[in-house]
């Protein structure tokens, strides 16, 4: 699942997107999230972490240029058992997959992936 977003997430996009993870949970083998900005509210981290107890575990790997994601990513990531949430900047985008266990040739279909998707919203991820 790739998800590209620039400044803080709307209620409205994040609860698409929190619905699209249900309705496809099984499908679903990690997220590889694109933060061009801010990060989601407390509220929507809130409603992520309910639903998040509703089915088993991905990992996501966050990446970012915001400071603040890494540690929000790490407590986030404790709280849930550990081994489940990291954040990377955009220069480390190889431990990003490492870190999602994907090959490279899926890595780069989620890359380009995240690239059509920022192209559609108009923003450039950062490299």
């Amino acid at each position: 699942m790739v998800y590209v977003h620039a400044g803080e997430p709307t209620d409205a996009g994040f609860d698409a997107f929190l619905a699209f993870c249900r309705t496809h949970k099984p499908r679903i083998r990690g997220y590889l999230t694109f933060a061009e900005g801010g990060l989601p509210t407390a509220a929507q981290r809130a409603r992520a972490s309910a639903d998040y107890d509703d089915f088993e575990p991905r990992r996501t790997a966050i990446v970012t240029r915001v400071l603040g994601a890494r540690p929000l990513a790490r407590t986030f990531d404790w709280l849930r058992g550990g081994e489940w949430f990291a954040a990377f900047a955009p220069s480390d985008l190889e431990d990003a997959r490492a870190f999602l266990g994907l090959s490279q040739d899926d890595f780069e279909a989620a890359l380009d992936a995240a690239r059509r998707l920022s192209f559609v919203l108009g923003i450039t991820l950062s490299r």
